[in-house]
């Protein structure tokens, strides 16, 4: 009887021992397929002096301060009719690659938003500034306040009716762009890692998440069908990728009491130029093997300069995400922030962007 007894409490301290031995095992991935996201590509040129010029502007929208006190997180799955009655008439609205329609609200006091409207519903935002302030509340928005609120890890699983898919964040990911859950909606958090503090959010829907792709992933069974645009279509996405990389560098030149850039027309052509160089010929430089320097660029053109610089970006999931890269780099913050430069450009081909700027002297 002893015995048992002794055989039978062995036994139950190895199951207790096998089952927190189990629980400390990682779940292991899922069988499928994996995909590498490439790394968006980011560079940068400030160039030397050069001679005094005189540049035509382009037209400038005149900026008023319009109140904001929406709760973003509220328009997402929201109708057509609900987003007209909570924010009125958009300043325009732009194509996107994605499926969706983007509705541009750029007249907002200290902030900047964009919603994506599909099959008439939200299904993402992207919010600067104080937009931001009535999503998340009036305090500071460190990176370690926000990883407290919302638990950021590098492995996000995504369960749809078409497969498991499993994004995997780099580390330069969960410094930048993480990632988090809430309800039925993500939100992407564009940090500053330069004052450590939140920049832009980005709200996506299941969907959306999955056709942007923005991270590394494993899936099982397939992917879904990307849309393919014809040129024409591509064109127009590449306009409103430029109009709206031009509006959120101004509002982020506001945040940080900057002057806004003036816009130029001459200026975005030798600009989309070199992003068309750069995917006619496949390669990602400032110096092209056609066409020259960034110096040489501009004298073709006929643009003449005091002082100019060129941010250069590939392979982002659109000119918002470009922007935000460029701000955490150290050489492009140095020119998207320069108290000198007075004009931009920017020119958008397909997954190339090219912003150039100018001083006016």
């Amino acid at each position: 009887m002893n015995k048992r007894l002794s055989l039978l409490m062995v036994l139950t301290v190895m199951l207790v021992i096998l089952i927190y031995y189990y629980r400390q095992i990682p779940p292991e991935p899922v069988a499928g397929q994996f995909l590498t996201t490439k790394q968006p590509s980011l560079h940068m040129d400030y160039a030397a002096r050069v001679t005094p010029a005189l540049l035509t502007d382009g037209e400038v929208v005149e900026e008023t301060d319009l109140p904001f006190n929406q709760h973003i997180g509220l328009l997402m799955g929201a109708s057509e009719e609900d987003l007209l009655e909570w924010l009125g008439e958009p300043n325009r609205i732009d194509p996107s690659a994605f499926g969706y329609h983007t509705w541009v609200y750029n007249l907002i006091d200290d902030g900047y938003l964009t919603v994506g409207v599909e099959d008439g519903n939200v299904t993402t935002v992207v919010a600067n500034g104080a937009p931001i302030q009535r999503f998340l509340g009036e305090q500071q928005h460190s990176y370690e306040a926000l990883n407290r609120m919302f638990l950021f890890e590098d492995r996000i699983p995504l369960e749809m009716e078409q497969g498991l898919y499993t994004f995997q964040l780099s580390e330069q990911d969960m410094k930048m762009r993480p990632l988090a859950q809430i309800g039925d909606y993500w939100v992407q958090f564009y940090m500053d890692v330069h004052t450590n503090q939140l920049s832009s959010v980005r709200l996506l829907s299941n969907e959306v998440l999955l056709s942007q792709q923005p991270y590394s992933f494993g899936y099982t069974n397939e992917l879904p069908e990307k849309q393919v645009l014809d040129s024409s279509e591509l064109a127009a996405v590449d306009k409103a990728n430029e109009k709206q990389i031009f509006e959120l560098t101004n509002t982020i030149r506001k945040k940080f009491e900057l002057e806004p850039f003036v816009w130029s027309d001459e200026v975005a052509k030798v600009a989309l130029d070199h992003s068309k160089d750069m995917f006619k010929d496949d390669y990602f430089d400032h110096v092209s093997p056609t066409f020259g320097t960034l110096s040489d660029r501009f004298h073709a053109g006929s643009v003449l300069f005091t002082d100019a610089g060129e941010n250069i970006a590939y392979n982002y999931v659109d000119g918002i995400a470009a922007v935000e890269g460029w701000l955490n780099s150290d050489s492009h913050r140095i020119v998207l922030l320069h108290e000198k430069f007075t004009h931009l450009g920017v020119g958008v081909h397909h997954a190339y962007y090219t912003q150039n700027f100018l001083f006016e002297g």
